[in-house]
């Protein structure tokens, strides 16, 4: 009876990426790994941007339920988190059913920040919790007051980065140009 040779098939999984296409991967192979390692972070950010709750990140059971969509099994989501924990990429916040993405530069760039830049994180932070007082939001330079303490950044980072948060719907201004409120006003309590 000859040696039996493993099944090759076995390993071949479809999963969709990004896009929404379908991929055929090998499980377990590099790419397999980061499209789900990918999925995860796309998974955690959507849901911190939902939630607009960054200290109690995502959990657990939304992450599965929205790789489930993509074709990764709970077991599969499971134990890339438990790799990301491990390596750094991920932390666990209020409880081991609760992640969040590491700030560490070794994470992909784009990754790293809810709103795409730290200056941006910042802002949203700062129209959350001072923008709420108002219907009219935050004047410009109120912003850059409130965050020119950390001695960072500049105007014209402002600038750019209101735009951007600004095309991006997360933003939009109010009475004038130079007066901004976040788009999930009021804030739900």
């Amino acid at each position: 009876g000859g040696v039996s040779i493993p099944d090759p098939v076995a390993n071949i999984v479809t999963r969709r990426g990004g896009d929404g296409r379908p991929v055929v991967l090998y499980a377990g192979g590099v790419h397999y790994r980061n499209m789900l390692n990918d999925a995860i972070f796309r998974a955690i950010r959507g849901q911190i941007e939902n939630t607009g709750d960054s200290v109690t990140g995502a959990h657990l059971n939304e992450i599965i339920a929205s790789l489930r969509v993509d074709g990764f099994s709970d077991v599969e989501v499971r134990s890339a988190l438990t790799q990301l924990v491990h390596d750094g990429h991920v932390y666990s916040t209020a409880d081991e059913n609760h992640f969040n993405i590491a700030n560490d530069s070794t994470s992909t760039g784009t990754t790293r920040y809810a709103y795409g830049s730290s200056l941006n994180d910042a802002i949203i932070r700062v129209l959350r919790e001072q923008g709420a007082q108002s219907e009219d939001g935050l004047y410009f330079l109120d912003i850059v007051a409130e965050l020119a303490l950390e001695g960072r950044y500049h105007e014209r980072d402002f600038r750019a980065a209101l735009s951007q948060l600004e095309t991006q719907g997360h933003i939009y201004t109010t009475v004038d140009d130079d007066h901004f409120q976040w788009a999930e006003y009021p804030p739900h309590l």
